[in-house]
């Protein structure tokens, strides 16, 4: 059944993931990364960490919403090559693919699973949905690389108990921390089996805990250092709420999951049907002889990552959203803790063709849930980079307003498409406030100071109809309605009110 088996061990991952490089780049070939409004400010950032002014955005006020790491590495990818930020993103998570491909499969070779099986579950996760994270210039892939490199090296450390590899876990760690805050989750998990599950003196546990929290201190306390300082001063800082989660996140949390195996009712027959054919199989065939020693590593690092969400969501920042993007890193880890789930069946041919059977149907089911979004991007492109936006009548019009201050919907995609400053783009105002919920009390001001800027000709306003996702800001015919009299210019998806 291995057919590897009289190559090196080094050829099968080395072709996987020089394939696996070569398919990404082309499927991200017409239009580059997808770009968000969180992409436009590590953009914003990388550029000028780049032309070394700091980890500030576009008016040189500093930022602190996010850690600096990714922004750092895409920064210092911008300098190296010369090119722009854009385009470093895109070489670096091509970088990371190659990267992620090789680890991957080397955790599920370190965990004995065989290179076909390996090599299968390699591509189940590339093609999942949770990985087209990689298709956008946002800070998950590099975070699911750390996360990957530090699993490989825990269990290492976990079945040899060498320091070495607890200190290199501990790195990988604070690095983790310094590119998501979600990381607390992960180094949760991470204390939690340091400290409950590994065997040994009471004292020595202790120790370990010490040492791999005391390591991510070394390696976080300089960025935490300056960020306290900073924030006195200009820093820009997260709004927190105190809301208890609710059953709509929930609910987000629970369709997130399905939406990666299970995209409809026909697929989720499929795979039940898979799941039943390997339990009567296991009942009937297979008699456990040699027990597979396995890891809960993964286990654990899925629920301290929950744990933190849901905690975080409920009494801090309750706007997260449980997306594939916030989950996506949970993916490879189910994966992994289904390929130890097979590996005990590597001694038994006739389970063995089962489980075979059950990962070829598991295959099929993700790649059914994700094709998709690989063909969506590679034919129109994602977010802010898609035809919708380049092809945009509204914006190609905006390129050709010269010295003027504008109002609009679409403040980051018109900076992004378009060679206009953030410095002379706003937002229209806000009748309902997305963070708090209340209503605007100075909404009528802001609307006329607005007005007076247009009808004096120092203002314009750009709206895109495409832009659907800013409920809270004043709707179109009120727009329309109070610049009655001014000159309306109407596109297929937008218009512009001007005063000539």
């Amino acid at each position: 059944m291995n057919i590897f088996r009289s190559l090196p061990k080094w050829y099968v991952p080395a072709i996987l993931a020089v394939l696996v490089t070569i398919s990404f780049a082309m499927v991200i070939n017409n239009y580059g990364l997808g770009v968000s409004s969180d992409s436009t400010a590590y953009l914003d950032l990388a550029k000028n960490i780049s032309e070394f002014r700091g980890i500030v955005n576009y008016n040189g006020r500093f930022i602190n919403q996010w850690p600096p790491f990714y922004p750092v590495l895409l920064g210092a990818f911008t300098f190296v090559f010369g090119i722009d930020t854009l385009l470093a993103s895109s070489l670096l998570n091509i970088f990371l693919v190659f990267i992620c491909s090789l680890i991957f499969y080397s955790i599920l070779n370190y965990l004995k699973v065989e290179a076909l099986h390996s090599l299968i579950l390699c591509l189940i996760l590339i093609i999942s949905t949770s990985f087209t994270v990689f298709l956008w210039a946002w800070s998950e892939p590099l975070f699911i690389t750390i996360l990957a490199v530090s699993t490989l090296y825990f269990l290492k450390w976990e079945s040899q108990q060498k320091r070495r590899y607890l200190l290199i876990v501990s790195l990988l760690s604070g690095l983790l921390l310094l590119t998501r805050y979600a990381a607390v989750g992960f180094i949760l998990g991470y204390s939690f089996y340091i400290f409950a599950l590994i065997k040994g003196p009471l004292k020595v546990r202790i120790f370990n805990v010490l040492i791999y929290l005391s390591i991510i201190l070394i390696v976080t306390l300089p960025w935490f250092s300056f960020n306290y300082f900073q924030s006195s001063e200009n820093g820009t800082l997260r709004e927190f709420a105190i809301h208890f989660v609710s059953k709509q996140k929930l609910n987000e949390l629970l369709l997130t999951l399905k939406s990666w195996v299970f995209p409809n009712w026909k697929i989720t027959l499929l795979v039940l049907t898979g799941f039943c054919v390997q339990a009567v199989a296991q009942y009937k065939f297979y008699q456990s002889t040699n027990k597979v020693k396995s890891s809960f590593l993964p286990g654990i690092l899925i629920i301290s990552y929950l744990f933190f969400l849901l905690t975080s969501i409920s009494f801090f920042d309750f706007h997260t959203p449980l997306d594939n993007r916030i989950l996506s890193p949970l993916f490879p880890l189910l994966v992994i803790i289904y390929g130890q789930y097979i590996v005990r069946f590597n001694e038994d041919f006739k389970m063995k063709i089962v489980s075979y059977f059950l990962t070829f149907i598991l295959f099929v089911s993700v790649a059914t849930s994700s094709i998709s979004l690989w063909k969506t991007h590679y034919i129109y492109g994602s977010g802010y980079t898609s035809d919708i936006w380049t092809d945009s009548q509204v914006i190609n019009y905006a390129r050709k307003i010269k010295k003027k201050f504008i109002y609009t919907n679409a403040n980051d995609i018109l900076g992004f498409q378009s060679s206009i400053g953030q410095d002379s783009i706003r937002l229209i105002p806000f009748t309902i406030d997305a963070k708090t919920m209340k209503e605007n009390e100075d909404l009528k001001e802001q609307m006329n100071k607005m007005k007076a800027f247009i009808l004096n000709n120092k203002s314009v306003l750009v709206y895109l109809n495409n832009v659907t996702w800013r409920w809270y800001l004043v709707e179109p015919e009120v727009l329309i309605k109070e610049l009655d009299g001014v000159q309306l210019i109407e596109f297929d998806d937008g218009f512009v009110i001007r005063n000539n």
